[in-house]
């Protein structure tokens, strides 16, 4: 797994891994980044040092979509619309894989120029789909 530093993704459920909503990495945990506070002075008894955070990743969210429930959407129109039947992992890695082409030039999840809807997420699966050589008869999907 990665690690980056932007602020916004979501967990993906399905998958067990946090994506980031920027670069997509894919991630063990929710980015956290942590600093050091020192009590104050003259506060007791003495306790030293303690950890608090700083930030940590927020939840992205586009058109009322997390990017977890749109990448389920893709990854569902994947599964029905193929034959044989795409498997998850493949359907995931595929949705992904699209958003990363889609976002390429710097746009991430959430870019104005594109519809988040859930309608949004099955229209782009469609699209992406209709170029597939569908069962090898050299036909479009």
């Amino acid at each position: 797994m990665s690690e980056c530093i932007h602020k916004r993704g979501d967990w993906i459920t399905e998958k067990g891994f946090w994506l980031c909503a920027d670069c997509f990495a894919k991630m063990d945990s929710r980015p956290i980044r942590y600093t050091m506070v020192m009590p104050l002075r003259g506060s007791e008894p003495w306790t030293g040092p303690r950890q608090e955070i700083l930030w940590q990743a927020a939840t992205a969210s586009a058109d009322g979509v997390t990017l977890n429930d749109f990448l389920r959407t893709m990854a569902r129109r994947f599964m029905t619309k193929t034959r044989p039947r795409m498997d998850r992992d493949d359907a995931y890695d595929m949705a992904i894989s699209v958003l990363q082409t889609m976002t390429s030039d710097g746009d991430a999840y959430g870019d104005p120029a594109y519809d988040w809807s859930h309608d949004g997420a099955r229209e782009i699966a469609d699209d992406e789909m209709q170029f597939w050589d569908h069962e090898g008869a050299g036909e479009n999907a």
